[in-house]
């Protein structure tokens, strides 16, 4: 008859070692970074379209990013703004609107439950901004510009 003090669940001897081992790391590895920045990403194309099109596009900071329509790759975390211009048009600025992923929240707040991952898939994806998406896709009608009152009083 065996005792039940040598019976194992877990595997005795070194093989608990190794199995001990390969469970930290796994978890190590999968609280090093957040679900929604693994799955999602920290950036996310945005199409951008003007009325008419061949309008100039670039960030507020004044970085050019080309020419409508096209697709720009914006950052998550940041809160941009972009600025469209056509010579004879009014310049268009767009806010890019980051609406948030309640699901990707929710499920690293949960893993801040699980000791070993120490609420890291939390702050990852806080501070990556995969918590949150955009809009995929912006058109803007552009506003022709009004001649200016000095030109016009202008008489030969």
């Amino acid at each position: 008859m065996q005792n039940r003090a040598q019976q194992c669940v877990i595997p005795c001897g070194p093989v608990r070692r190794l199995f001990a081992v390969a469970t930290i790391t796994i978890s190590a590895i999968a609280s090093s970074t957040g679900c929604a920045a693994v799955f999602g990403g920290s950036t996310q194309p945005v199409r951008f379209d003007s009325l008419p099109a061949g309008a100039d596009i670039s960030f507020a900071t004044g970085q050019y990013v080309g020419q409508t329509p096209t697709s720009v790759t914006v950052s998550r975390s940041g809160m941009d703004t972009m600025v469209i211009k056509k010579e004879g048009y009014e310049d268009a600025h767009v806010f890019l609107d980051h609406k948030p992923l309640v699901g990707w929240f929710l499920w690293d707040l949960a893993t801040c439950a699980i000791p070993v991952t120490l609420c890291i898939p939390l702050v990852v994806d806080a501070v990556t901004g995969a918590w949150f998406s955009l809009d995929d896709q912006y058109t803007v009608k552009l506003s022709p510009t009004k001649p200016s009152a000095a030109s016009g009083d202008q008489k030969l």
